[in-house]
């Protein structure tokens, strides 16, 4: 995921995603590139496609470390189950020294395997 901005002109801003293996994209204009606008904007989607549907077409999604995207908590939080929407295999606060580790690499497979 990414945000685009034109010249200064304008706050109006595009929020991209790029599917990594076909390299399609999806984008969304948004009213600035803002932390604000970026978790709103990720809500919409969320409840427009309805919680299953939204982890099911968003596996995963890696930002840059820009302005925007530094509200992380929030992004991370669904809007509809207030649980994470995209932390697959360790949630962020987790204790590390629960998982084997045979579960780690089976993490680490599946990563660097992953199209």
């Amino acid at each position: 995921m990414d945000t685009v901005i034109g010249k200064n002109v304008t706050k109006i801003a595009c929020m991209v995603f790029t599917e990594r293996k076909t390299r399609q994209e999806i984008r969304y204009k948004i009213a600035s590139k803002s932390q604000y606008c970026i978790v709103k904007e990720l809500d919409k989607i969320e409840r427009k496609l309805g919680s299953k549907k939204f982890r099911e077409t968003f596996k995963s999604i890696n930002c840059d470390n820009g302005c925007e995207n530094l509200d992380f908590e929030r992004i991370e939080r669904s809007v509809i189950t207030k649980s994470k929407k995209n932390r697959r295999f360790i949630q962020k606060g987790s204790d590390i020294g629960k998982f084997s580790p045979e579960k780690i690499k089976m993490i680490e497979h599946w990563m660097n395997n992953y199209p």
